[in-house]
């Protein structure tokens, strides 16, 4: 009985590790979470979008633009015309920026931003963002931060 009770024990805390871990933020960043969950809406018409977020604190630590590398180890996302996905970012304020997706380089500093949009959200808060074209780029919109 008390074996089965350690070994549950030692189960949770290995499953607490493994997910602290899968949720950390971009690199240079330690411990950053992504508590937040923002379902995009890809409403632009011909082409994929990418889209990431990076909260203050990462932004501030970040050394120049942010790289490719940077963007997809902190949860950025490809989402197809007439699609959504979720994207996980920080609690908090930051930022979320949205590029067509085939003006991102395979490595190397991420582009200008089409559009980026503000956001400050509480921790496990959720709500959606929307994308459309607007004269020849796009614009990311997050109604909930709307005034």
């Amino acid at each position: 009985m008390i074996r089965r009770s350690v070994v549950g024990l030692f189960v949770l805390g290995a499953i607490g590790l493994l997910a602290s871990a899968a949720e950390a933020g971009a690199p240079g960043v330690s411990g950053v979470r992504r508590t937040v969950s923002i379902k995009v809406f890809n409403d632009s018409h011909g082409d994929g979008i990418y889209v990431v977020g990076f909260n203050r604190k990462q932004l501030e630590s970040l050394s120049g633009i942010p790289t490719v590398q940077q963007a997809k180890k902190n949860g950025g996302v490809y989402i197809p015309t007439g699609s959504n996905k979720t994207l996980l970012v920080p609690a908090g304020q930051g930022r979320i920026a949205v590029f067509f997706a085939g003006e991102i380089p395979p490595s190397g500093p991420l582009p200008e931003p089409e559009d980026s949009v503000s956001y400050n959200l509480n921790n496990h808060a959720k709500t959606t963002a929307g994308v459309d074209n607007f004269d020849d780029t796009l614009r990311i919109t997050i109604p909930r931060m709307m005034p």
